[in-house]
């Protein structure tokens, strides 16, 4: 918890004094003027928890809108739990089934006449608003029902890229539902999609992905948990986005989401990184009779693995590649695991739990 006994910021030059005594919202103001940035070691446990976006649908097929928020209620009491537990939470989520589901909506659309097309970008932030809603009402009933007077708040955040990535120029995120080859072929011819065939032999459009370079609204995001508020910031990866002469400009892209929250943790020097899937672990050799469940193991370990190639790109190589950029020194800890486990997962009971190894 972060207690604020009294604060007052001043500026006679702009002739404004702000007092806060035990108030959040008047501590904020302060924050935001004087750009005075929270750090976690005022804490006692930070986390940051990134969703996936296939953990919320929880399916590669057509599910309605009260299936997709009965799924999101099931993560959000998940959550609510981990900060009943003592931790400071920052919530992060994917996109990948929802935004090449709604881009598929607006390029069909575009095609009858209907409306115009969206950019992908914009796709994403409007996935970054609708997931943002449905995880903010899930985990702030969770939290009323606990009895946790915690404010709950999405953010639409940007994610500088460079524009020279590679990534921008070669698809490789996998987005929407799976096909099978007769459909991605016809896809292909149709609507000029890149199709790439998956590990289970069926195929899935991919779309650009460059790596994240800086968090845009990262002050906002420290000033909301110096207000003793849950942020949801960089849904999907975040919102690409250029730096012009002009400004900030969007490019046509989706972050892989686990990325952006290793970046962000990794901002934050968060004591703690949980990226939430569909699996409850990371397992060696896949689907094959010799698979097996890792539940402890090192950065390096996880690099031996990586180079031999056990990791799927565009589905758990992207998780470790998050996990090795933040698990970088002493008394940083990373998890990959599923939403069931989550409060079992941070306690370390449960899940892949990543660590350095003792010295």
């Amino acid at each position: 918890r972060v207690t604020w006994l009294l604060w007052t910021c001043e500026d006679t030059a702009h002739g404004w004094r702000d007092t806060a005594k035990n108030s959040n919202a008047a501590a904020l103001t302060c924050i935001a003027r004087h750009r005075l940035l929270y750090s976690p070691s005022m804490k006692s446990k930070t986390a940051v928890i990134a969703i996936g976006g296939h953990a919320l649908s929880n399916s590669d097929h057509a599910k309605t809108f009260s299936d997709e928020f009965a799924n999101t209620a099931r993560t959000g009491r998940a959550i609510a739990e981990l900060i009943r537990d003592g931790w400071s939470v920052v919530m992060t989520h994917g996109n990948g089934p929802q935004v090449g589901h709604l881009l598929t909506v607006m390029e069909k659309a575009n095609e009858g006449g209907a409306t115009h097309a969206l950019p992908l970008f914009m796709c994403s932030a409007q996935t970054q608003g609708s997931i943002g809603l449905m995880l903010q009402q899930a985990l702030g009933n969770a939290l009323h029902n606990l009895g946790i007077a915690r404010p709950v708040i999405s953010m639409i955040t940007q994610v500088r890229v460079d524009p020279d990535d590679p990534g921008l120029l070669i698809p490789s995120k996998p987005v929407g539902p799976h096909f099978d080859a007769a459909q991605a072929q016809r896809l292909k011819q149709e609507r000029g999609w890149i199709m790439q065939q998956r590990n289970n032999g069926q195929w899935r459009r991919v779309v650009p992905s460059p790596i994240p370079k800086e968090i845009i609204e990262r002050d906002a995001i420290l000033a909301m948990l110096a207000a003793n508020c849950v942020p949801i910031a960089v849904g999907g990866g975040g919102i690409p986005v250029i730096q012009t002469a002009e400004g900030l400009h969007g490019v046509d892209a989706v972050i892989d989401k686990d990325r952006s929250s290793a970046l962000l943790a990794h901002q934050l020097d968060t004591e703690l990184l949980v990226i939430c899937t569909a699996v409850p672990y990371v397992m060696i050799d896949f689907q094959r009779p010799t698979e097996r469940i890792i539940t402890r193991t090192s950065p390096e370990a996880l690099k031996q693995w990586a180079h031999e190639g056990q990791f799927e790109p565009g589905s758990m190589g992207p998780k470790i590649e998050a996990v090795l950029q933040f698990v970088d020194r002493p008394g940083r800890r990373a998890v990959i695991c599923d939403d069931f486990h989550l409060l079992d997962a941070s306690r370390g009971t449960a899940g892949t739990q990543i660590h350095l190894a003792s010295t």
